[in-house]
């Protein structure tokens, strides 16, 4: 019998505000130096034991020190990038606790929040096609 296939499972937060000023969907970006300085969603892998909500809630508090309560989690879209092996799950959530701050800095040269729907020149290309997907309320894309 041949080896099953096993795939990374990532997490990733969409991390949603309304500017009071706009009134437009802002999300919360990370500048990751190790995507050559390209923005991404903060987010993490799945550690052993953990169920996905979990993984989103411990990413959450380890880079950006925010507590997350699973009532407050809305699982968006799947994402399975077969080209990196990766099965991707992004969660929304618009509530949280505490200050965000950046907590690792080595990783992460800047966070800032951007109008949904004028991303960042840098967005890897990978997450403004989610944010298409998710706008659209398709659910699951692969690659």
């Amino acid at each position: 019998m041949s080896e099953r296939h096993v795939s990374k499972i990532v997490v990733d937060l969409l991390l949603e505000r309304r500017n009071s000023t706009t009134g437009k969907t802002e999300i919360l970006m990370v500048l990751a130096e190790y995507l050559d300085n390209q923005y991404d969603l903060p987010g993490g892998h799945l550690e052993p034991g953990e169920d996905l909500f979990d993984a989103m809630i411990r990413e959450a508090k380890e880079e950006l020190g925010i507590e997350l309560e699973r009532e407050d989690m809305q699982m968006v879209h799947i994402y399975h990038h077969f080209e990196k092996d990766k099965l991707k799950f992004v969660f929304r959530v618009k509530k949280f606790k505490n200050e965000i701050q950046n907590l690792e800095p080595e990783k992460c040269k800047e966070l800032k929040w951007v109008d949904i729907e004028n991303l960042p020149v840098n967005t890897i290309s990978g997450i403004r096609r989610e944010l298409e997907y998710i706008k659209s309320k398709k659910h699951y894309s692969c690659d």
